[in-house]
């Protein structure tokens, strides 16, 4: 389990709160809480899981057990979320490499 928590006080009123995920290392990386687009906390994360849970994924509510013990459930969330946002990039080399032979194909070809 690792515990992602802010080192400055979250504000009231709008504001964007955002995890960034850096991977520094096979199934490892730096996750970095960020608020208004300010660094607001850092852990690092040893083994990142293939699969995170079976049961699906909340937002802004914990239904079932909690992933930690820093608070009870159910949690609900009692502010007002306007919207998520998930960026998924890929680190996947194979598919750079793929492109490179493509361009060099490309190149070859004309």
């Amino acid at each position: 389990i690792t515990r992602l928590m802010s080192t400055s006080e979250v504000p009231v009123g709008e504001c964007e709160v955002a995890m960034v995920f850096r991977k520094t290392a096979p199934n490892q990386g730096m996750a970095t809480l960020e608020i208004d687009g300010a660094a607001a906390g850092e852990a690092a994360i040893a083994l990142l899981p293939f699969r995170q849970t079976v049961a699906g994924l909340d937002v802004g509510a914990d239904h079932g057990s909690t992933v930690c013990d820093g608070y009870a459930a159910p949690f609900r969330f009692t502010g007002q979320l306007k919207h998520v946002d998930y960026a998924l990039g890929t680190d996947r080399d194979d598919f750079k490499r793929a492109a490179a032979i493509e361009a060099r194909n490309a190149l070859t070809d004309q």
